[in-house]
């Protein structure tokens, strides 16, 4: 009689440390700044092989931009197939499918659930949600819809989006093998293809039948790692291409409009009014400032009482109309410019909200 499957139920205080190291190798595939291209073609002649196919000519690009532009001047003469709805049955699909069973069977689901969110989920949204996110929208931007079009309905799922900031992905499967989850040998061979691929920090690839056009990494990235490291930099491109592509990002937040491509300093509060997405909007209203936003778009004043003042901005510059309460510091003679509920009437109540509800006059009274 065959016995129980074996479970691993929790990780050992060994692995538990090895997690955070795992995680930190695979955030360094993912926002790689150089390709290794022999290692990347080498890992594309296995995937190939897995279908039957013979070893395809490469064809490599500086940035997605001119991976795009590439696919347009080639595209009469490689000609589509379904090569790619192939790969991705072959390395996506069934390969998730069966990598998934085993983990199913082998880890405990409170532990799997932990585990895909260490390197799934939380890595995920730096690179995956962050930059990969970032690039897809800057590109979808940059590209005529001519092109995007065509690329589309070319080849639908065929275009296959592999890349290195996949690594999360990769990262999640390759921690679980080393904990003790054993996959089928077939599943095995197509997760370490697939692993060295995005190891050679090779970006996107259109296949054919003989020729597969690949995108190389970034040749810089720049981050905010305050907290989850997002993609981020001031007056300059926070993901930079070797062709000069770029991609502007503050605070993880892509910036497609070349106005906002300057030093936060060069912002301007007017460009509140034609901005209709609001996490830029916040951009803006954080690096401007409200005392600037307020002078430059004429805010009204409404009330006054002692040394405070309630503003009110008229038009419509964000998700609510935007109150402001100037106050004087009385030692220092600076004034502060603080937000404040737009349903505030009087300049003291907004100093008693300020307060968490006390009146300021019962300061005077204790002083």
């Amino acid at each position: 009689m065959g016995g129980r499957p074996f479970v691993i139920e929790a990780l050992t205080p060994a692995q538990d440390a090895r997690l955070l190291e795992v995680k930190k190798f695979w955030f360094n595939v993912g926002s790689a700044t150089s390709t290794d291209e022999p290692r990347a073609e080498a890992a594309i002649r296995r995937m190939y092989s897995f279908i039957g196919k013979d070893a395809p000519t490469v064809i490599w690009f500086d940035s997605p931009m001119t991976w795009a532009l590439g696919f347009s001047a080639l595209k009469n003469s490689l000609h589509p197939s379904e090569l790619g709805d192939e790969l991705n049955d072959s390395l996506e699909t069934s390969l998730h499918d069966s990598l998934e069973t085993s983990l199913g069977t082998s880890i405990r689901r409170t532990l799997l659930g932990s585990l895909r969110f260490s390197l799934g989920s939380s890595l995920g949204a730096s690179l995956g949600s962050s930059i990969l996110g970032a690039v897809t929208n800057s590109l979808r931007s940059s590209l005529e819809i001519s092109l995007e079009l065509e690329l589309e309905t070319t080849f639908g799922d065929s275009l296959w989006y592999m890349s290195h900031m996949d690594a999360y992905t990769y990262g999640y499967y390759d921690f679980c093998a080393e904990i003790g989850v054993q996959y089928d040998a077939n599943a095995h061979d197509k997760l370490e293809a697939c692993k060295e691929y995005v190891k050679a920090g090779a970006g996107w690839m259109i296949p054919f039948d003989d020729t597969v056009l690949i995108s190389r990494a970034p040749i810089a990235i720049r981050w905010n790692t305050a907290l989850e490291p997002v993609i981020h930099a001031d007056g300059e491109p926070a993901v930079q291409y070797a062709d000069g592509w770029s991609v502007w990002a503050l605070g993880g937040v892509t910036l497609e409009n070349v106005r906002y491509h300057v030093h936060t300093t060069h912002w301007k509060a007017e460009w509140l009014l034609d901005e209709e997405n609001a996490e830029i909007r916040r951009l803006i209203i954080e690096t401007v400032g409200y005392d600037a936003i307020a002078r430059d778009l004429n805010a009204v004043k409404r009330d006054e009482w002692r040394e405070y003042a309630l503003h009110r901005i008229e038009r419509d510059v964000d998700v609510e109309p935007i109150q402001l309460l100037s106050m004087t510091c009385p030692s220092t003679q600076r004034q502060y410019m603080i937000r404040v509920p737009p349903d505030v009437t009087t300049a003291r109540d907004a100093a008693t909200w300020i307060n968490h509800g006390v009146d300021p006059a019962a300061f005077a009274a204790e002083s």
